[in-house]
């Protein structure tokens, strides 16, 4: 089967949720038999891209939208491309009316700007996938997507294998949401300023971006040690050798680095925001559940737990080692995204003679390191901009 996945950022750019999904299902696809094509913005770096596609469609946001759109039609139509599968892409999202082959849209958050895109002009997409329960009821309730086209698939990661831990005294922990206080680092900045004295026998490893005032408060505590943004490879190598994940996100699809702690035995210590974390792990037996109003005391109870009962660790590392295995292995997601492919739900004998075109959905303009204070606006509150009607006949001139 030709399928073509779209995706909102460079497959060479970044280490986020969305990326690390799209290549996942990717290499598993490909494992499958499946050929793939990739519409997303240019990489600089073809390396990936030309081992992973047998073609590519740029779609970004410095491109015309009325171009990048009539142009992804035509790439569809010359290739004969059999369904689709978008993943946060407005150019690919804008076509979907007026192709002849299924298409899936997963959904990334059931908030912002991003849920709002995810959903657009469902009547014309097969289903809308949400990984979490909380994305399904805002999907259904919020955004009026039927019940029967927005099932649940959670998220997968491939099996890389998992490393034999080796017994220590000192606890290592990772955290890697940098200064995102979405993903929750408020809280780990509480936590330490409130239970430094607990951690006599825990190393805490700070992933991302931390700015120098804050670098600076965190300087006097020598269990921490920040490493700011790393390439992926070198997050997940650290990753492999720990044994517990901080994640207290306040607002979270299905988490694909929680996922990936999973599945090389490290401890998840979570909260229960919006997201699909208390679907990963049952608390108390592959990690612990703690409340976002009280995360930073309930978290270091955790901490302070399982430095001093290394057995109880060890056993905690297995289960969610196995819970991994049997549930959220990619080849799973594969699996489901497939079935629905081939029992798609539109009726594409009628399609429309015109589409309406939407411009990037969360763009950056050249030369800066932030969005504009109304991009920012519109991206949390969920505002589509759209530019232009389209008719079919142009789009195949």
């Amino acid at each position: 089967m030709k399928i073509l996945v779209g995706c909102s950022s460079p497959p060479d750019v970044g280490a986020g949720g969305i990326l690390t999904y799209v290549k996942e299902i990717i290499s598993e696809l490909i494992d499958a038999g499946n050929e793939i094509h990739v519409a997303a913005p240019a990489p600089e770096n073809w390396e990936w891209i030309n081992e992973h596609s047998e073609g590519f469609i740029e779609t970004s946001q410095y491109e015309n939208p009325f171009t990048s759109v009539k142009s992804l039609l035509a790439y569809i139509n010359k290739n004969n491309i059999d369904a689709i599968i978008n993943n946060d892409n407005p150019h690919v999202q804008s076509v979907l009316p007026a192709v002849n082959c299924p298409s899936l849209v997963v959904g990334h958050l059931g908030e912002s700007v991003i849920a709002s895109l995810a959903c657009y002009q469902n009547e014309w997409t097969d289903y809308i996938v949400a990984i979490s329960n909380d994305m399904f009821s805002s999907y259904v309730k919020k955004y009026n997507v039927p019940v029967t086209k927005c099932p649940i698939v959670f998220n997968g990661v491939k099996d890389n294998g998992c490393d034999i831990h080796d017994k220590t005294n000192v606890l290592k922990v990772v955290f890697a949401g940098g200064y995102n206080r979405r993903k929750g680092c408020m809280h780990i900045l509480s936590m330490v300023e409130k239970y430094a004295s607990q951690f006599d026998n825990l190393e805490l490893n700070w992933f991302g971006y931390v700015p120098d005032k804050l670098r600076k408060k965190l300087s006097k505590y020598n269990f921490i040690e920040l490493h700011g943004r790393v390439p992926r490879d070198v997050f997940y190598q650290k990753l492999r050798s720990s044994d517990v994940l901080l994640f207290p996100s306040k607002s979270e699809g299905c988490p694909m680095a929680m996922l990936e702690a999973m599945s090389v035995g490290v401890v998840p210590i979570a909260s229960d925001g919006k997201g699909a974390m208390q679907s990963l792990v049952l608390n108390g037996k592959e990690g612990y559940i703690c409340h976002l109003d009280n995360w930073d005391s309930e978290a270091a109870q955790a901490l302070k737990f399982l430095s001093k009962n290394r057995v109880v660790l060890e056993s905690m590392m297995e289960s969610v080692r196995e819970k991994y295995l049997q549930q959220f292995q990619t080849k799973f997601v594969i699996k489901r995204l497939l079935e629905l492919i081939n029992n798609p739900t539109v009726l594409r004998n009628n399609i429309p003679d015109h589409i309406d075109v939407l411009s990037w959905h969360r763009p950056v303009p050249k030369g800066m390191k932030k969005s504009t204070l109304l991009n920012r606006l519109r991206y949390r509150l969920g505002i589509l901009r759209k530019v232009g009607v389209l008719a079919i006949n142009d789009m195949h001139e």
